[in-house]
């Protein structure tokens, strides 16, 4: 806002001014900018994924930030930035951290901002990841004095990653079977098995048990 002010000189009664030409002055133009203020803050942040994903395989996973302004000002355009925290052998090809421009926020209302990266993890265990969104005024004349609740974190989600195997059993044999085997008594059998993976992960290890019973004839 431009401001001007004009100072006059008047006389007091009985008092002559001999020259009213210069009475009368006036200032200079001064600019004040007139600020609106707002506290902007970020009241959650929950990140989310899926109950378990497969090696090599693409699977979203989402940070939600919700978004406030405790007034008095408002709506407030504003930017927030929001960012994904990512296991050593995960990768995205998507933006990371994710800007999100001119987001308005009405006074005393919520809003929601969901962002979805898509991952990729090459390992397989329980991966952990969690994320951050910090706002920020995009508005001339518009000023955030409470910069202390700008910033929030999630809490981790855990993804289990799996990798895929296809183990089967190509022959199983009894090797060398006694030629009799007197009643009531033990007998040590052999059996010989041969199991193989099909893959594509390799190598696995599986859990193999074996059982023998006499068929009854």
């Amino acid at each position: 806002h431009d401001f001007a002010a004009t100072t006059t000189l008047s006389t007091p009664l009985h008092v002559v001014d001999t020259n009213g030409a210069n009475d009368t002055l006036g200032s200079g133009i001064t600019t004040v900018p007139v600020i609106g203020i707002a506290d902007l803050k970020v009241t959650s942040v929950v990140a989310s994924g899926p109950a378990q994903a497969n090696s090599g395989a693409p699977f979203n996973v989402a940070v939600t930030p919700a978004l406030h302004n405790n007034g008095p000002f408002g709506p407030v355009n504003a930017d927030a930035t929001v960012t994904l925290s990512l296991p050593t052998d995960c990768s995205t090809p998507d933006a990371n951290p994710r800007v999100l421009d001119n987001v308005s926020l009405p006074v005393s209302t919520a809003v929601p901002l969901p962002v979805v990266w898509s991952v990729t993890c090459t390992d397989k265990s329980s991966h952990s990841f969690s994320g951050s969104a910090t706002v920020t005024v995009d508005q001339l004349h518009v000023d955030d004095q409470n910069l202390a609740n700008n910033t929030g974190n999630s809490a981790p989600v855990v993804v289990p990653v799996f990798v895929q195997a296809d183990g089967k059993i190509t022959s199983a044999i009894v090797v060398s079977p006694p030629t009799f085997i007197a009643s009531s008594t033990n007998v040590p059998i052999t059996v010989r098995t041969v199991i193989h993976n099909n893959g594509p992960f390799g190598p696995a290890t599986f859990n193999l048990s074996r059982s023998i019973a006499p068929i009854p004839g």
